[in-house]
């Protein structure tokens, strides 16, 4: 029995990957739909001012994007809807998070933007599918059984041999709960390299490298933690 998989050979989280899915395509479907419909919606609807016309264009924009993604309820499992939104509150505490590190001007303007065009959709996601959730669930129960790993992977159809199936998932749940961490390290290096300095995230870069292989043989060789090592490794260098 390893760290995430159970002595029956079933994840003991099945939902985790599903919703972290979830949420990317969520965070697609919003980003698609604001490049499409921002400037059709910038020459057909206009209030008194500029910041109540984007507000009305984000809400537009959100209550499209949440009918689309809530397309998933049709899937087996009903939670996994409603979880991607709550993912997507994840990545817009995330964004906040990384804007409030900025300073002066850059802050308030980082702020602005993501209150903008990420709250709508954060706000009535979340409004609009857990109460549909919950009514579902009220109608039908859903069913305590779990599947196999197995069965899940060729469910999603990932190209994985079926040798490396626990290596993967191992790997893939703790880099899945480390991606805020990565997040806000590539946020902060291309910051400093907008801002012109190419040099110190360089050095972040190849400080991170030798750490990744001393954490590999610690954690994978010492330790004897396998895949899941790798990627503890990996989520902390």
């Amino acid at each position: 029995m390893s760290l995430f998989i159970d002595k029956h050979n079933r994840r003991k989280s099945p939902l985790a990957l599903a919703a972290f899915g979830a949420a990317l395509l969520y965070f697609c479907v919003f980003g698609f739909l604001y490049a499409v419909l921002a400037e059709p919606l910038y020459g057909h609807v206009r209030l008194g001012s500029p910041a109540a016309t984007t507000a009305a264009h984000s809400v537009i924009i959100a209550l499209v994007g949440t009918a689309a993604c809530c397309l998933l309820f049709l899937l087996e499992d009903k939670r996994v809807a409603p979880l991607g939104f709550a993912g997507l509150t994840v990545v817009l505490g995330m964004f906040y998070a990384a804007a409030l590190m900025l300073e002066g001007e850059a802050r308030s303007l980082m702020i602005q933007l993501i209150t903008m065009y990420g709250l709508s959709p954060v706000l009535i996601g979340n409004a609009v599918a857990w109460p549909i959730y919950f009514k579902m669930k009220k109608a039908a129960p859903t069913p305590k059984r779990r599947k196999t790993v197995q069965q899940e992977l060729m469910e999603h159809i990932l190209q994985v041999p079926k040798s490396i199936y626990d290596l993967m998932y191992e790997y893939v749940w703790v880099i899945f709960w480390g991606i805020g961490f990565v997040f806000l390290y590539n946020f902060f290096a291309f910051l400093l390299r907008a801002m012109g300095n190419s040099f110190t995230p360089l050095c972040f870069l190849g400080i991170a490298a030798v750490m990744n292989i001393g954490l590999d043989l610690l954690f994978v060789v010492s330790f004897g933690m396998g895949a899941a090592g790798a990627a503890f490794a990996t989520v902390l260098s």
